[in-house]
């Protein structure tokens, strides 16, 4: 299924949205004295970069059948 320039540039969004937040989560991880706190916020980060990559073969992918 090809997608639209539209969807495209939503899951192209969506990925940079998703780098974003894992950015944060390993950001603010280290700053929490609840380790149960900073071990979700790191568990977070890591399902945040899954997503990224996920979205990132969808876009790779769309982008290799102009070709």
């Amino acid at each position: 299924m090809e997608l639209t320039e539209k969807e495209l540039l939503l899951l192209e969004e969506q990925l940079h949205l998703e780098q974003l937040m894992e950015e944060k989560c390993l950001a603010y991880a280290p700053q929490c004295e609840d380790p149960q706190l900073r071990m979700k916020l790191e568990s977070l980060a890591g399902r945040h970069r899954v997503l990224q990559e996920q979205l990132s073969q969808a876009v790779t992918g769309e982008l290799g059948k102009d070709s």
